[in-house]
């Protein structure tokens, strides 16, 4: 049995998304029957580190760890190497809102994982169903129109829900009533997900929201007082986390995903109106003036460009 320990690698599993996609549900299932410890990262690092003593406990066959991207860098490293070490080698998903660092990453001592955005997502059925069943909005063009602005993301889906089913709200005003100040979904993007972005990703996003389509390219020339290494690197951050989701490239004769083309995860990302406050809390400048909110001629087509749909616009 000790044999088949040492020989069997450790496996690793990484949940990286925007907050509201459902991490941690996730975990809590993740394990299915079997015995799974669930940890916060901080309070996880804090007990391996300073262990109380020996442990007859048997060990669990998966630990799950939540929250890990409120880690520094070196924290998350530490991390990485004390649950590699741990008796029994323990499969291992870790839950974060952001990318982990790359040297934690690489000390995953085992085949690793990646699951992301586009598998915790939900689909048009499952949003047409949680309409129906917890929001008690059976319309079938409304659950359309909610995927459409939300690109499954879960946290949106049942924002949308509650001011469809609760509120009343009609489809034409559903869109003010996920981003206008005041709102459950303007709250929501100003205090989980504006304000924790790195600066370049929120300054990025600041300039690039408004327009459509995006490809790379046109990313650099809009930032260009950043490096294009740094641009691109923002844009793989913001495509990695869900901000950015790849969605079909166009007409019937065109592939159903086009490498490299994306929308804005929720086309209810905050409108020119009520957008301001939230891209100043985040760090991001406003757009030029004299800027269009909604579509704009299409720049040469890139191969395997980038693109992103502006929040409101409808394809």
């Amino acid at each position: 049995m000790a044999t088949d320990r040492r020989t069997r690698p450790q496996r690793w599993l990484l949940l990286v998304a925007a907050p509201g996609y459902g991490k941690s549900t996730a975990l809590e299932v993740i394990g299915g029957d079997g015995p799974t410890a669930c940890h916060r990262a901080a309070d996880l690092l804090d007990a391996l580190s300073h262990p109380s003593g020996p442990s007859d406990a048997h060990p669990p066959a998966r630990v799950a760890v939540d929250e890990v991207s409120a880690l520094t860098g070196d924290e998350q490293l530490a991390l990485v190497r004390l649950l590699g070490a741990l008796p029994g080698q323990p499969a291992v998903t870790l839950a974060a809102r952001h990318p982990l660092a790359d040297a934690a990453r690489s000390a995953c001592a085992g085949p690793v994982v990646h699951r992301g955005p586009e598998t915790l997502a939900l689909g048009r059925d499952q949003v047409a169903r949680i309409l129906r069943d917890e929001h008690a909005v059976p319309d079938s063009d409304l659950a359309y129109l909610v995927y459409e602005l939300t690109a499954g993301w879960p946290a949106w889906v049942h924002l949308a829900g509650d001011a469809l089913g609760r509120q009343g709200v009609g489809r034409r005003e559903l869109l003010a009533a996920l981003t206008e100040p005041g709102t459950a979904g303007g709250q929501f993007a100003r205090d989980e997900i504006l304000t924790d972005l790195p600066a370049q990703v929120a300054r990025l996003l600041g300039d690039i929201h408004h327009l459509d389509p995006i490809t790379a390219p046109l990313c650099v020339a809009i930032d260009a007082d950043a490096p294009a290494d740094a641009t691109a690197q923002a844009l793989r951050w913001a495509t990695r986390t869900g901000l950015l989701v790849a969605h079909p490239a166009g007409g019937p004769t065109s592939p159903p995903r086009r490498c490299g083309w994306y929308r804005c995860s929720r086309r209810c990302w905050p409108n020119r109106k009520a957008a301001r406050t939230p891209r100043v809390a985040a760090g991001c400048p406003p757009p030029p003036t004299g800027t269009s909110p909604t579509r704009t001629p299409s720049p040469p087509p890139e191969p395997c460009a980038t693109r992103t749909t502006p929040p409101g616009a409808r394809r």
